[in-house]
């Protein structure tokens, strides 16, 4: 590998790992904070809060890796560009091509990365995340006992709190009639506890204070009474339902199942056809997207005559925002409600957006092709890095008008 493949790859790796590590760690925390509010408002455990941010993590770097991929080759090439780096290259008689070659290493992996991601890891990764929601909301401690009614937990076990502090998981006035198998049974009251679960959030537990425990035979003729200070009571609940298989969301199946679903004979009179053809399509033209973000960032990054403007690198990333917006919104919205096919709506969105991108990186090396042209007829070669530093030095020295030989 030539040394200025690996300078180009040192600088655009550098600057990857810097913008998705910011996007994603942005990301993370900002749902991090709504996560730990919902599981304190369902009185889940804390460690839930880490399993279902695991579970986003596949899920964020999708989202930061294209972004990443844009901004790190716009730095990388507006840092050439402003350093006069770039014309001393250019002007040893190396062409754009040429120099895409180590972007185009960086864009394969980034490619085969997010087809990971996007393609198996986030179908498996949304299923857990949605099953750990399911098993919060469904715990013991967030079910909603009213107060002041009788609640029947089981065909065994009936129960009444007078008041109740969610926050502070204490009842007050405790009512609870338990029925034994054999016909026995068992009422306790209470003036005061508080509710806590099992860890496998299979049984209410009760911790009582001031209790009257009453046993009543099965056939009603022996009464016990039974007075004590503290009593903890476990009582089992009925089976809960367990949640439900993966794949009943489209968003839940790999790129290869969804592909199966869609050559499947019949498949296209199933209600969620469109929902899942447009999963398919999206995945697609996410992964292809890929192929279009270096041109764009290239024609952005290059300054004109080392010139410090903000602008083109800003209205290029308004634009790939856009790109998303309508790729992400409308597009796939009208194959969802079948309003377009693919190729009408997302495809024509990609195609549009890659011309684009094409068109500026072309227009771009158009305009350097006399400059470079003038130096292949000197048999100019390809720079060292001491004369990369070299000529980039001399160069910035010529544009603030200092003559190193005078």
């Amino acid at each position: 590998m030539a040394l200025l493949d690996r300078y180009i790859l040192r600088s655009i790796g550098g600057n990857l790992l810097i913008t998705v590590g910011l996007a994603a760690m942005v990301l993370i925390l900002e749902r991090m904070l709504r996560l730990f509010d919902f599981v304190i408002a369902e009185h889940g455990p804390a460690d839930k809060v880490w399993q279902m941010l695991v579970n986003l993590f596949p899920h964020y770097i999708g989202l930061a890796l294209p972004i990443g991929a844009f901004l790190s080759v716009l730095f990388t090439f507006r840092k050439l560009s402003q350093n006069s780096e770039l014309d001393a290259v250019l002007a040893s008689g190396v062409s754009f091509s040429r120099l895409l070659r180590p972007v185009w290493l960086i864009i394969a992996l980034l490619m085969a990365t997010d087809f990971a991601l996007v393609g198996f890891a986030q179908p498996f990764a949304r299923y857990q995340f949605r099953k750990i929601e399911h098993d919060i909301v469904n715990n013991v401690l967030a079910m909603k006992i009213p107060q002041g009614e009788f609640v029947k937990l089981s065909d065994n076990v009936n129960l009444r709190f007078e008041t109740v502090n969610s926050a502070a998981r204490t009842v007050r006035g405790i009512f609870v009639e338990l029925k034994e198998t054999d016909g026995a049974k068992r009422i306790i009251s209470a003036q005061n506890g508080t509710i806590n679960a099992t860890p496998d959030n299979s049984n209410i537990v009760l911790q009582l204070k001031d209790t009257r425990q009453i046993f009543i035979a099965p056939d009603d003729t022996q009464v016990r009474v039974l007075n004590s200070d503290t009593l903890d009571l476990d009582i089992p609940l009925s089976q809960r339902q367990p949640f439900r298989n993966r794949g009943g969301q489209e968003r839940e199946l790999t790129l290869i199942e969804l592909w199966r679903f869609l050559n499947n004979a019949g498949a296209s009179s199933n209600p969620d056809w469109s929902a899942y053809r447009a999963e398919y399509h999206w995945r697609l033209i996410h992964f292809l997207t890929y192929l279009a973000l270096p041109f764009l960032a290239i024609a952005a990054g290059v300054s004109q005559k080392r010139s410090a403007s903000t602008a083109r690198p800003v209205l290029a990333l308004i634009g790939l925002i856009a790109y998303y917006e309508l790729f992400d919104e409308w597009a796939t919205g009208a194959i969802r409600s079948g309003a377009l096919s693919p190729y009408a709506s997302i495809w024509l969105v990609y195609l549009i957006f890659a011309a684009a991108c094409t068109f500026l990186f072309l227009k771009l090396a158009r305009a350097q092709l006399p400059f470079r042209k003038q130096n292949l007829k000197q048999g100019a070669a390809l720079p060292t890095a001491d004369a990369l530093k070299d000529i980039g030095q001399s160069t910035r020295a010529h544009s603030m008008g200092y003559n190193p030989q005078a």
